[in-house]
């Protein structure tokens, strides 16, 4: 069966595929006051790590700072929005300026994973010693990466089915 091809569809499969049920789509709206103010740490944990390894730096280097605030704009929006169409959108304009500048998706992956691991002690700390409140929250921001991941990628898998033009010989 083809993937979906209208946004709504897709952000649909894109949160079926994920696991991200209404009610973590509620958990991650509840987080958002919480975790707004850690947020620009996550980021800074994810340039430090793109900065320390040599092929990632290489993407980044002398960009960093104008690279923050969409990365941090992400990050809140992550914990605000209902992951429909227009998220859908915006994530797959993203993860097309990302394709469209050569990055490779190895990048996108090992990137959700940097944010994942940022996140985790941020969205533990108001569940201490609640283990199935812990358990809940991250599943939540799980999934959320996950979907977003799916929307990422979709720039990708666009350009690799679209034939490139004939070069002359």
């Amino acid at each position: 069966m083809p993937r979906p091809t209208d946004l709504t569809s897709f952000a649909a499969y894109a949160r079926a595929l994920a696991g991200l049920t209404s009610e973590r789509i509620e958990t991650m709206r509840a987080l958002a006051a919480e975790v707004e103010p850690y947020l620009e740490g996550v980021t800074d944990r994810f340039y430090a790590r793109l900065e320390s390894v040599p092929e990632t730096r290489a993407w980044i280097d002398g960009r960093v700072e104008s690279l923050r605030k969409p990365h941090r704009d992400w990050l809140t929006m992550l914990f605000r929005t209902d992951f429909g169409a227009g998220y859908a959108q915006t994530l797959m304009r993203i993860g097309d300026a990302h394709a469209k500048a050569g990055l490779p998706v190895d990048f996108l992956i090992a990137g959700m994973t940097v944010v994942q691991e940022a996140l985790q002690p941020v969205v533990l700390a108001g569940a201490r010693a609640k283990p199935f409140a812990e358990a809940a929250r991250l599943a939540s921001v799980n999934a959320a990466l996950g979907c977003s991941l799916v929307m990422l990628q979709r720039a990708y898998a666009t350009r690799a089915a679209t034939p490139s033009p004939p070069r002359a010989a």
